[in-house]
């Protein structure tokens, strides 16, 4: 999609280009990877994990996606599941009202075009600064096995724990409260399951989609016959 700028002599270049943002952000229908990106690295992150027994062996954490729910029926179902196991699980997303930047911005940057070999200007809406929760779950057998898991994952935030995606390397994640899920009783048939439930909140931005601005005024989507290389600028807000 493009959009061409028509001239409203009460709006002044600024406010012209952010109506032309927000009516192209409206047709489009382009999903990222977001949510993705920051559970996969939870996951990834959280495999690390590991418990030392009396024999020192080591047993690293068996991590993946499910909700508690869900996690306890498969360690029901799966009797070839070993303990210690860990589940992330989303939780929530809310606006972070501290970071919020204005409604009549919008960031203008200057980047690199591989294919023409000409600078271009690249604009977009800025992106919106929320706060994801996820749920850490850990199960193990043995309150030993839970002590090392509870305090690996406490040196980790230190203050904070550094989050990578493909849209930055400086995303901080904070640990919330860490509560103790095991169930007060179990069945004479069930082995003793200790849980515990962490939570994890993360500071970032929803990205918002770039956009090019043409020599002849237009605004164009960066798709991927546009190969851009970011180099005379950094993004500022107008």
């Amino acid at each position: 999609p493009r959009a061409a700028f028509t001239h409203i002599p009460h709006l002044r270049a600024r406010d012209q280009i952010r109506r032309e943002l927000l009516e192209l952000e409206m047709r489009n229908t382009k999903t990222s990877d977001f949510y993705r990106e920051y559970t996969q690295y939870l996951i990834r992150k959280f495999a690390n994990l590991k418990v030392v027994d009396g024999e020192d062996k080591v047993r690293y954490l068996k991590t993946f996606y499910a909700n508690p729910e869900r996690a306890i029926a498969k360690l029901k179902e799966d009797r070839n599941i070993v303990l210690p196991v860990g589940s992330i699980a989303f939780d929530r997303i809310e606006d972070d009202l501290v970071r919020r930047r204005v409604d009549t911005s919008f960031q203008n940057e200057t980047a690199w075009n591989k294919k023409t070999r000409r600078a271009v200007r690249i604009v977009s809406l800025p992106p919106k600064a929320v706060v994801i929760s996820y749920m850490l779950h850990l199960y193990t057998k043995y309150t030993e096995d839970m002590a090392q898991l509870v305090e690996q994952v406490e040196l980790m935030f230190n203050p904070a724990m550094d989050v990578k995606t493909s849209h930055s390397n400086s995303i901080k994640a904070y640990l919330g409260d860490i509560i103790d899920a095991s169930p007060l009783q179990v069945s004479d048939r069930e082995d003793r399951v200790i849980r515990r439930q962490i939570m994890i909140n993360i500071e970032t931005y929803i990205p918002t989609q770039k956009y090019m601005v043409t020599s002849t005024g237009e605004i164009e989507i960066v798709n991927q016959e546009i190969t851009l290389d970011s180099r005379a600028s950094e993004p500022r807000l107008n």
